[in-house]
């Protein structure tokens, strides 16, 4: 009878034993959760950059595909990792708000890790809004650098968003064969066709040389910062704020 008793302890523990084996290999603990050692701009900075890219370090090697960004205001943002993978960039598909609080909320693999508070520099110009200016010139007059568009036989301007105006010079040039000739020119300058709609000008023609949209355009390139130097975080100090 002891023997009997003894055999299924001795079958239990090795069941149990077996158990404990396979749990082992089957189960893998969570791995612990990011923490974030330095950032620039720092936690609750007063002077964030308008235009640089956000750093952010960590304390282990991270897969930027699993991290996701919201923020208040709301911006679309882009993730890719630094010079090692222990640092995440972080881009603004728009230059960030002058004098603006902004909070953003940074999760690794749908779980956050950390929230990082800052206020973006005053400035009396917006580089924002000459980004969203050069956005609709580029839009409505892709070809303004390109005009006016002068020869013996036309001259071609902007007279509205995507629609170009022909002065037609020789009398005996027909409507339809300008509209064919200026769409050529305008493919061989490496524009849309297509896209653009083309008008007969009855305005006599200008004796100066105005720009190539209207008065209200303006095709001037604004002046936008320099790309930021390399971060080097061995000598990352406290901004002040």
């Amino acid at each position: 009878m002891k023997k009997l008793l003894n055999k299924k302890n001795l079958i239990v523990l090795a069941i149990i034993a077996i158990g404990f084996f396979i749990f082992s290999i089957l189960y893998k603990p969570e791995p612990p959760l990011p923490q974030l050692l330095l950032s620039s701009p720092a936690e609750g900075s007063a002077r964030a950059s308008l235009t640089d890219p956000i750093q952010l370090k960590f304390d282990q090697e991270l897969d930027p595909t699993l991290i996701t960004v919201t923020s208040i205001p709301i911006e679309e943002w882009s993730v890719q990792s630094g010079d090692n993978k222990f640092v995440i960039i972080l881009k603004s598909k728009q230059y960030l708000h002058v004098e603006t609080k902004y909070i953003l909320n940074i999760l690794y693999n749908k779980q956050q890790v950390s929230t990082l508070n800052f206020k973006t520099i005053a400035q009396q110009g917006d580089p924002r809004y000459t980004q969203e200016v050069l956005k609709e010139m580029d839009r409505d007059y892709p070809l303004a650098t390109k005009l006016p568009y002068n020869t013996d036989l036309y001259r071609v301007v902007y007279s509205a968003p995507m629609t170009l105006e022909i002065s037609i010079k020789n009398e005996n040039i027909l409507p339809e064969k300008a509209f064919s000739e200026i769409r050529a020119w305008v493919t061989s300058v490496g524009g849309d066709a297509s896209a653009h709609k083309y008008v007969i000008s009855d305005k006599p023609l200008p004796s100066s040389t105005p720009t190539g949209i209207p008065e209200n355009g303006n095709t001037e390139k604004p002046k936008i910062s320099p790309s930021p130097t390399p971060f080097n975080w061995d000598t990352l100090q406290d901004d002040g704020t």
